[in-house]
């Protein structure tokens, strides 16, 4: 009797270790984010003076101008962290946000709560340019071994004038629709940032 317990014990230890083992490895957060508590000061006039046109030139009936943004992979961050802040129905189960950019794909980890226990999010992107709009497509994404559907992470995401989702393709719009003559012509990653190309058309006789 001793024996079969001491055996049982020893079972039970066992795969207590293997488990853990496996949610540290696999599961437990292991990469150092942002946390989503983290304070952050946007200073919009700097953001603005970004839009400033580099280019402009005339016609007899428009003005078109040109602008190149650019926003670091910090600054994403922030912004990342500050869109979080306003869904309720995830906002409380997520602590932290890294956004990561290489080559042509954006990383984003994120470190969240299931069921009070932490786990790590690593999520992958491309962006594109398409009809006047800015594209962030949803490649693929984990927890531990276990693959995220596109359709997880894109119905908690909501809409407003500056953003759409189209969950069939797996897209995340960002769309200047609301501005007539504005448009985002193309989008790249460059290193450590993402820049914007923005054209727009003034019209001068209406």
């Amino acid at each position: 009797m001793k024996k079969l317990l001491g055996t049982i014990l020893s079972v039970i230890v066992l795969v207590s270790i293997i488990v853990g083992g496996v949610y540290y490895i696999y599961f437990y957060p292991q990469t150092e984010v942002k946390s989503l508590d983290s304070d952050i000061s946007i200073n919009q006039l700097e953001i603005l003076k970004r839009f400033i046109p580099n280019n402009t030139s005339f016609s007899l009936n428009k003005i078109s101008v040109d602008s190149d943004v650019k926003f670091s992979e910090d600054e994403i961050t922030d912004f990342a962290i500050l869109a979080v802040r306003n869904i309720e129905d995830i906002k409380d189960n997520i602590t932290g946000i890294l956004i990561n950019i290489e080559k042509d794909e954006i990383k984003l980890v994120v470190d969240a709560k299931y069921k009070s226990i932490p786990v790590e999010l690593n999520l992958v992107f491309n962006c594109r340019s398409e009809d006047g709009n800015a594209v962030l497509h949803y490649k693929k994404g984990s927890v531990g071994f276990f693959s995220i559907s596109k359709d997880k992470i894109l119905k908690n995401i909501g809409e407003n004038k500056w953003l759409k989702v189209d969950e069939s393709r797996g897209d995340i719009i960002v769309t200047l629709d609301s501005i007539d003559g504005l448009e985002i012509t193309n989008v790249t990653t460059d290193k450590d940032n993402i820049e914007l190309s923005i054209h727009g058309d003034i019209s001068i006789f209406k």
